[in-house]
């Protein structure tokens, strides 16, 4: 199954459910999906989700 998602869906992920300092096992799962052609993330929401620090 293939999932895209939206910056918004980082976003609330780190937020309200799985803080990267406290959850970093799921970040580094949801980093490897790409790998695995199981998620997409369109260029403008990754670029968006990183803000300031992008490209």
């Amino acid at each position: 199954m293939l999932y895209l998602l939206d910056a918004n869906v980082l976003i609330d992920a780190n937020r309200d459910y799985y803080p990267l300092a406290r959850v970093p096992e799921f970040w580094e799962w949801l980093l490897d999906r790409p790998n695995r052609d199981q998620v997409k993330i369109p260029r403008e929401m990754f670029e968006e989700t990183l803000g300031e620090n992008c490209c």
